[in-house]
């Protein structure tokens, strides 16, 4: 067992932040974060001496100054060394949980062993026990339903396949990132209607009116186009990676930010998740970093405050769903996010703020979008990025069971490293967009493949590769769209 903790004296590699761009290392700023892991090693507190060290670690690679890991390396094998001590008594601690039937207190023990250590195979293997016991004693018998497809030839580009009589047939949307259009395409892959923006789409959803509303890969916020393509309505903000808006008119956005703490000079993320009107004030907020040590209990796992643990892709307000009924963590209302680079997702309370449910770590790999579906499980895009393939899979929360996952066959004939997101059509059909491929795809609840298509939108204007996210909307809904787009044509004539 100690031999299978050493893998972390050399290791360390679960990262949870990307080097920064300093602008310098200055000798008061390293003395301070190195006297403290000095002080948090001499307590005992090896979970923050590990993300301090990270911290040394990610300036010295910044700046390309190798001369500080003569201070570095001898610094690095005591919180090495601190923490194998400290996994083994975790681990004796979950074995003995385990063996007084505490299932909960063993998952949350065996899930912090796996977050530092992710190859210990005993630790994984009691996770796997301890959650079969725990099913078994709940009368939980759940089996996973797995479906695959076979890959259409990767040579072929445009529209690959199209089932009419099994497809969801309607409108789909997408933009390519750093390209200056959004499309509306119909099932043969024609283009349907155009916008042209004035910076990087990042993803558009369609409002009910025919409005397009998106987001930008700058600071430029949300903005809302009419079919001209005139900027109607707009909001400043770094709401990078999701929105959502509400049937009330208000809308739910997201933002991840990164600040300088005044306190010690250090960076922290500042993940937010906000309501906001039509007339852009703010009517509710949530502040990531107030909520880590909720998060923390909920999962069993040390979080620093530092780099891009924030960054969230996904908001989403909870519909009404049968599960609210018997846990009150899945009312309608409450809103669900998607911490990616801790390969976790989450629901938070509202309106208290309260993070209530957690979930993912050891299972999934850089996932985005969850969704809730009408039965109250989660619809979940695991992107795979460090696993080298991407699955769809619907957990049920309330048990924690995956009982149902989409692959390819082979696995890695589809895999996005980065993106992705996965959409429950009205017919139980899936659409599923392959970021980095540039393809969207709708797939049976078997796994058949009815609809593919590829871009290649993109060689025309010599935009960026890479979709987002891709929706698909019916006829009724595009209507008022199609309306107004018939309308100004006929007014040009």
């Amino acid at each position: 067992m100690v031999n299978k903790f050493l893998i972390i004296v050399f290791a360390l590699n679960f990262l949870l932040f990307q080097p920064h761009s300093y602008s310098e290392i200055t000798q008061s700023e390293w003395n301070a974060v190195y006297n403290l892991t000095e002080e948090h090693i001499r307590e005992n507190n090896w979970e923050k001496a590990r993300f301090l060290l990270e911290y040394l670690r990610n300036l010295i690679i910044a700046h390309n100054e190798e001369e500080r890991l003569q201070d570095f390396n001898p610094l690095e094998m005591r919180v090495a060394k601190l923490i194998e001590q400290n996994l083994e008594q975790l681990y004796q601690e979950g074995q003995n949980q385990l063996d007084n039937s505490e299932f909960s207190k063993a998952l949350i023990t065996f899930r912090k062993i796996l977050h530092y250590c992710p190859d210990c195979k005993d630790a994984k293997e009691l996770l796997e026990k301890t959650r079969n016991l725990r099913n078994t004693a709940r009368g939980i018998k759940q089996k996973t339903v797995v479906v695959t497809s076979k890959i259409t030839d990767k040579r072929q580009v445009g529209l690959r396949v199209y089932k009419p009589e099994k497809c969801f047939n309607g409108y789909t949307l997408f933009a390519h990132q750093l390209m200056g259009h959004v499309y509306l395409i119909d099932m043969d892959g024609a283009i349907v209607y155009r916008w042209s923006v004035d910076n990087n789409a990042m993803f558009a959803r369609l409002k009910p009116d025919g409005n397009l509303l998106y987001n930008c890969t700058d600071s430029s916020g949300l903005q809302e186009l009419d079919i001209k393509s005139n900027v109607i309505w707009y909001y400043l903000g770094d709401i990078d990676h999701a929105f959502q808006f509400l049937k009330n008119g208000n809308l739910l956005i997201e933002q991840n930010k990164i600040s300088i703490s005044k306190k010690n000079g250090l960076p922290y993320g500042c993940p937010r998740i906000e309501i906001i009107s039509p007339d852009k004030n703010i009517l509710w907020q949530w502040r990531g970093e107030k909520h880590i040590e909720e998060l923390e209990q909920l999962m069993g796992l040390k979080i620093s405050s530092l780099g891009a643990w924030e960054n969230n892709n996904t908001c989403e307000i909870l519909k009404d769903n049968p599960l609210a009924k018997k846990d009150s963590r899945f009312q309608e209302g409450n809103v669900i996010f998607s911490y990616n680079a801790l390969d976790i997702i989450g629901i938070i309370d509202y309106p208290t703020g309260e993070i209530v449910w957690a979930w993912g770590y050891g299972i999934l790999d850089g996932q985005h979008t969850p969704t809730m579906l009408d039965n109250g499980n989660l619809l979940i895009f695991d992107n795979g990025t460090n696993r080298g393939w991407s699955r769809v899979i619907e957990l049920n929360p309330l048990t924690e069971e995956i009982v149902w996952e989409y692959h390819a066959e082979p696995k890695e004939d589809f895999y996005t490293k980065e993106m992705g997101n996965n959409f429950k059509l009205p017919n139980g059909n899936i659409l599923i967009c392959e970021s980095m491929k540039n393809r969207i795809f709708e797939i049976t609840p078997d796994g058949e493949v009815v609809w593919d298509f590829i871009s290649t939108f993109h060689e025309i204007t010599g935009g960026g590769i890479g979709i987002y996210r891709a929706y698909r909307y019916s006829p009724e809904y595009v209507q008022p769209l199609l309306d107004k787009i018939e309308k100004w044509r006929n007014e040009q004539k």
